[in-house]
């Protein structure tokens, strides 16, 4: 009877918080449905530019969206959904005489960006907007001024020294690099008040070579409530949280589809350690640590082990051909840019070994492991 009651209570308890997290899951369903917002815009190109030479991206507020465009009669039109307060359109393009690339906002008031000058040599220069608002305009131009001294002395020595770049200058580029990030922060906290630094903290700052503590409290102090607690500040948040998981972390839990459709739960793997590891296609040093890593996979019984490759590949075909080519026979999750943010992946090949406990016990760069023999190491002796 005891026994019988002990299950009884267990189960309510189970039940109690099912019914809590399927009511978490169904307000943040319900809250990020709201924040949805559709944006129509219409781009009319001159009748000089060549279509297969433009590039049309569109940030929604989580991602940038990167896509062929179908242009016809020199127009197209764009709508889909964005979380942001604007949506981001980006267009470049590019041929013998030309190099353009600019960024507008729009709202979801159907907007227009027409194009006007015919000229063969600027078919870019002039351009009039509808419901569209030119980032220059909004805070891009006071930024470029205030990163004038920093960004010229950047770039004017990788281009003068990248044919013959060695490990000295590297760490001289290296130095450069962390000044403008620093100035970068210098903006953000002189313009808080500005949605433009908020967005560039989203886009650039919170990728800065700087110390993630830096930019938490950065970010904190800088910018209102209503930012932070926006779509766009829980995407911030995330990539924050990301940049500062380490050894001893708890990995955070993700639920997502593998190649084949099928659900992978990490919760669903706490029986094992698993490898989880962050690369792509065109990444030489990922490929060059792939015979390695089937090593892994063959060496240990998948009752406990188990190695879960996340990759970065934009093109599922090119992706397909590497896998099968590196004979890379484990789970494969493509296109989930939402846990390349939660794992704070700046640059890849990234690893992490996860225990039966969900803690992180290895992360690659953390350990300068770049051979992987630590790494060989530890599952030897965990296995």
């Amino acid at each position: 009877m005891q026994n019988n009651n002990i299950q009884k209570i267990k189960i309510e308890n189970m039940n109690s918080k099912f019914c809590y997290l399927s009511f978490f899951l169904l307000i943040s369903f319900c809250f990020e449905i709201k924040a949805q917002k559709k944006f129509t815009i219409k781009i009319q190109f001159s009748k000089s530019v060549d279509n297969k030479n433009i590039q049309l991206k569109y940030d929604n507020g989580k991602d940038e969206i990167d896509f062929k465009p179908i242009i016809k009669n020199n127009s197209i039109t764009i709508t889909d959904i964005f979380y942001s307060k604007y949506a981001t359109i980006i267009i470049s393009y590019s041929n013998e005489k030309n190099n353009y690339y600019n960024s507008f906002w729009v709202s979801d008031k159907t907007a227009i960006i027409s194009f006007t000058d015919n000229s063969k040599d600027e078919p870019f220069k002039k351009y009039k907007l509808t419901n569209a608002y030119d980032l220059k305009l909004m805070g891009e131009e006071k930024y470029a001024k205030f990163m004038a001294v920093e960004d010229k002395d950047f770039f004017d020595f990788i281009i003068k020294n990248n044919a013959n770049m060695n490990d000295s200058l590297v760490q001289i580029a290296f130095k450069k690099g962390k000044i403008r990030s620093s100035r970068k922060l210098e903006f953000v906290k002189e313009n808080g008040d500005l949605y433009y630094s908020f967005w560039l903290f989203r886009k650039e700052v919170a990728f800065c070579d700087t110390s993630i503590n830096t930019l938490m409290k950065i970010y904190d102090k800088t910018f209102s409530t209503n930012f932070k607690k926006s779509i766009e500040g829980a995407e911030i948040t995330k990539i924050l949280n990301g940049r500062n998981l380490k050894k001893d972390s708890q990995a955070p839990t993700f639920i997502t589809k593998d190649i084949t459709g099928k659900i992978i739960s990490l919760d669903n793997y706490m029986s094992k350690f698993v490898l989880l590891t962050f690369w792509a296609s065109w990444c030489g040093p990922c490929v060059e640590e792939m015979p390695t890593i089937k090593a892994m996979r063959e060496n240990y019984s998948l009752d406990k082990f188990e190695v879960i490759s996340v990759t970065l590949d934009d093109d599922l075909a090119k992706f397909s051909e590497a896998a099968k080519k590196y004979n890379m026979n484990w789970k494969h999750i493509f296109g989930d840019k939402d846990l390349v943010k939660k794992y704070g992946v700046l640059g890849i090949p990234e690893i992490y070994l996860i225990d039966k406990t969900g803690k992180i016990i290895y992360k690659r760069e953390e350990e300068k492991d770049y051979k992987l023999e630590y790494l060989t190491k530890l599952l030897s002796e965990k296995l």
